[in-house]
């Protein structure tokens, strides 16, 4: 049958988020697998064997290398691990932009959450917006890979949230004031250091901002009691998020049964159409003159911290870690045997 491994770091911004997601759920996946192997990556992309989830550089003698077509080895012996499902609690570029899902892919290894394509997908916020406004509202944006000019933001309502494309956790993200040369470069620079492409949107000045985690269980698909984001800014930081130790998650949200309804039914057809699987996070704005709810955001492998919130609605939904890691792990096994029928 093989043993399981929780792998945890990579070579992405939240490298230290993961290994934080990694240490508050260790217990609860192993409630459903007692045998786990610890399998981090470095913040170089290197893999290796461990025997704590902590920031500590590896044992060399750990390292572990992944043949395509084949599966991962022990570096030093060339011992080949059976590996029967790989825990994915990483986040980020490289992590779950469909980088490491096509790694294991290709090394017939299965994994939770999305496979490649719509965690690709998913990562990208343009491509996303893209696929998501044929059904839903987003808010109107332009994508650049070199600096754009002051007249080429014509058109969109300042003030304008700059962010990167692909990244997550709030890092790289700016608020435009100005259609102003000087202002413009500064933005982009600050979001070009996190991903290739970069998004001028349009902000909600007086919005509500909310997210619901849905979840493949062992009876269908199910949208979780949702959650508020309680920000006195227009976006949260991610230094508030982590490391200012405010809680401004209200989980669940105070709003009417209809509102949740609507939130919970449109961020099940959001994961649908997207072809995400095991688990995601669906988060939205509410413009509160216009009455509009727009699509945000779509992450395939949301922090899992004690102040995270998709463990919070998890548990205000009465979700148990052990029941989720099961549906986690029997939604992945099914990809991964379907796969393997399409495949053979």
């Amino acid at each position: 049958m093989g043993v399981a491994c929780l792998v945890f770091g990579g070579r992405s911004a939240e490298h230290e988020v993961s290994i934080r997601s990694a240490q508050f759920v260790a217990d609860g996946i192993r409630s459903v697998e007692p045998q786990l192997l610890l399998i981090k990556i470095t913040k170089d992309g290197r893999w290796f064997l461990t025997d704590a989830i902590d920031i500590a550089e590896p044992e060399a003698q750990n390292r572990l290398v992944l043949v395509p077509g084949d599966g991962i080895y022990l570096k030093s012996t060339w011992e080949k691990l059976d590996i029967s499902l790989c825990y994915l609690v990483i986040h980020g570029t490289a992590c779950e932009d469909g980088e490491i899902q096509g790694l294991l892919d290709s090394c017939f290894v299965p994994y939770t959450g999305s496979g490649l394509l719509s965690s690709a997908d998913s990562f990208s916020k343009t491509r996303t917006k893209e696929l998501v406004s044929r059904r839903f509202a987003v808010l109107r944006s332009r994508s650049f890979s070199v600096c754009p000019e002051p007249e080429e933001l014509e058109g969109l309502s300042f003030p304008l949230i700059v962010k990167p494309d692909a990244a997550g956790s709030s890092v790289g993200i700016s608020v435009l004031h100005r259609n102003a040369a000087e202002d413009i470069r500064q933005a982009f620079e600050r979001a070009y250091g996190y991903s290739d492409l970069v998004i001028f949107e349009n902000a909600v000045t007086d919005c509500r901002e909310f997210e619901c985690a849905v979840v493949r269980t062992d009876s269908g698909l199910r949208a979780m009691r949702i959650c508020e984001l309680m920000r006195s800014d227009m976006f949260l930081s991610y230094d508030y998020k982590y490391l200012s130790g405010i809680d401004y998650v209200r989980c669940p949200a105070d709003v009417s049964s209809q509102f949740e309804g609507l939130i919970q039914q449109t961020a099940l057809e959001i994961f649908t159409l997207l072809g995400c699987s095991g688990y995601g996070r669906v988060d939205f704005l509410y413009d509160n003159k216009a009455g509009i709810l727009y699509f945000n955001e779509m992450t395939t492998l949301p922090g899992m911290t004690a102040a995270s919130h998709f463990p919070k609605m998890l548990k205000a939904s009465g979700i148990s870690w052990q029941d989720f890691w099961t549906w986690a792990r029997e939604s992945a096994l099914m990809r991964a045997h379907k796969r393997v029928i399409e495949v053979g």
